[in-house]
């Protein structure tokens, strides 16, 4: 490989003069020191002499929201890093006597962090040289190049605390002109939620064969016939499952009487019209049985750069996997979502992830789930930008003589960050596994 020059990865001048130019504005202009204390991180100085100096800057700026150079210098007798560069006494003024100003501090947090990037790139690409030559299978390899890949994020080094003035008129246009989300197909839901919005996080919850997956179904469908990409990762169902469900939905052809063999010429006509239909639409299907929030993530990037992808579903979360060794399930299951909802915001899309709920609402007389309900909850309710959870009345009934079927399913829109909350029906066709004719519940 091509041997990496010092120039690359390092700039002593520049580690320099951001450490010296944050002595001089010091007690003069402390806010300034918290700017870079939030863009830089200790590990972005390649010397170590230049590391210690940093990390006692963020130290005592850290207890006393300024910095003080005789305080400074008192810190770093304590240790020994500068000894070979003439003591404290001699290293740290220098710092400050080859600076006229501190204009350049900008220009030097700059330069640190690119180099610090450089570096870190270099540092992955040698680990994605070492994986291309090992002894794996080609798919293994791949998913290993691939997760180093991902975990490359650009150079942020924009300001993270704005005046009001400075944003004001990009807000107002953004809220004058600002569009509704995907349309889920439901017109009333679309109102609640203000459709499907990009970045956003939708968690849909309900317990087993409540219809989450049917409902989910539903809206890849609808999305697809507006002519939008839609990729679907199942982890539940192969995909020559998923597919059948859509064709008979389409078709509206009952799908059990089907897979019992018990259709008719007019049901084989109805299904391949409805094969030749979904053929037109841009659905894509990862048929999966295991998942990380890394492999999402490099995933779906993948169908967004290539198929331009508009919304994404996860069926579903629990049965996902962080990765590493974990303390609990709910601290696994925490991690996911927070990269879940890093994931909507990365690509831009809408993401809906289904989930389980635990058997708390069994005991309940009335059966209503509620978001604590979210099976090894973790901090799915506070991550996501929507939660919904499903219940179908009649599940809970069936087989009562004296009971009258609602053929409902009820969604608590119990979350949202940019609508209202509040209780939908559905009409839920059993026999045809499907959701339709919305209509508000009083």
């Amino acid at each position: 490989m091509k041997q990496v020059k010092q120039n690359d990865i390092c700039s002593r001048e520049a580690e320099a003069g951001l450490l010296g130019s944050m002595i001089i504005l010091g007690n003069r202009e402390p806010g300034r020191i918290g700017e870079v204390i939030s863009k830089l991180d200790v590990e972005d100085f390649y010397l170590p002499e230049h590391e210690e100096i940093y990390r006692a800057i963020c130290d005592i700026y850290s207890k006393t929201s300024k910095l003080d150079a005789v305080v400074l210098r008192e810190k770093l007798k304590q240790g020994d890093e500068l000894e070979p560069l003439g003591g404290v006494d001699v290293y740290v003024p220098k710092l400050v006597e080859t600076l006229t100003s501190a204009a350049n501090l900008d220009y030097f947090v700059e330069i640190v962090k690119r180099k610090a990037k450089n570096r870190e790139v270099i540092k992955i690409g040698e680990s994605i040289y070492e994986a291309a030559l090992n002894s794996d299978q080609p798919d293994g390899k791949i998913e290993r190049i691939q997760e180093l890949s991902s975990s490359l994020t650009p150079i942020e080094i924009t300001p993270d605390v704005y005046q009001v003035k400075d944003v004001t008129q990009d807000a107002l246009e953004g809220l004058l002109e600002e569009k509704s989300g995907l349309s889920t197909g439901f017109s009333k839901m679309d109102w609640h939620l203000g459709g499907l919005r990009p970045g956003n996080l939708c968690i849909v919850a309900a317990r087993p064969s409540m219809g989450k997956t049917a409902w989910a179904i539903d809206v890849a469908l609808n999305v697809a016939r507006e002519g939008k990409a839609i990729v679907i990762y199942s982890l539940e169902m192969t995909k020559e499952e998923l597919v059948q469900r859509m064709i008979c939905s389409i078709a509206r052809v009952d799908a059990h009487k089907v897979r019992q063999q018990r259709y008719s010429p007019e049901d084989v006509t109805e299904l391949a019209r409805a094969a030749d239909t979904l053929n037109k639409y841009n659905i894509h299907i990862k048929d999966i049985s295991q998942l990380t929030p890394e492999s999402f993530r490099v995933s779906l990037m993948t169908f967004k750069h290539r198929d331009g992808v508009d919304c994404a579903i996860v069926d579903y979360l629990q049965l996902m996997e962080a990765g590493g060794k974990k303390e609990s399930r709910q601290q696994e299951i925490t991690t996911i979502s927070r990269q879940l909802k890093a994931a909507a915001r990365g690509a831009e899309i809408p993401i809906i992830v289904l989930s389980q709920l635990n058997r708390e609402v069994e005991h309940r007389m009335s059966h209503k789930p509620q978001l604590s309900d979210l099976r090894e909850s973790g901090s799915i309710e506070q991550d996501a930008d929507v939660g919904i959870l499903l219940h179908r009345p009649d599940w809970y009934h069936k087989g009562e003589d004296d009971y009258n079927k609602t053929n409902t399913g009820i969604f608590q829109i119990a979350k949202s960050r940019n609508g209202p909350t509040g209780e939908l029906e559905l009409n839920f066709d059993e026999k045809y596994v499907s959701f339709g004719n919305l209509m508000e519940r009083y």
